[in-house]
């Protein structure tokens, strides 16, 4: 599916902050700085950054899930507003039945 010719890649803006938090404690290792790292990856790799909108911010806190964090919310609405599939292999987001998961 993800190699499919017309498969669209995206991410949630929402992932840039978590990397970036990430990298800055240590728990990240990137060559580059992590803002580098997130322009060229989105770049070269042709990635689609999906904005965190309204519709979206108001969404989260509503999400079926057991999931506390806000980030992996934010990510769950954004694939509900933009009716698309999340790959992660978090647990607890794939428990969530609103949307599609793939890992």
């Amino acid at each position: 599916m993800l190699a499919d010719a017309g498969t669209e890649l995206c991410v949630s803006a929402i992932s840039a902050f978590e990397i970036a938090i990430k990298h800055r404690k240590g728990k990240l290792a990137l060559p580059l700085a992590a803002r580098d790292w997130l322009r060229d990856a989105l770049q070269t790799y042709a990635i689609r950054e999906l904005p965190v909108t309204s519709e979206i911010a108001a969404l989260a806190p509503d999400v079926a899930v057991s999931h506390a964090d806000p980030c992996d919310r934010i990510i769950i609405a954004t694939a509900q507003v933009y009716s698309i599939s999340v790959v992660t292999s978090d647990h607890l987001i794939a428990e969530c039945a609103d949307i599609n998961v793939l890992w």
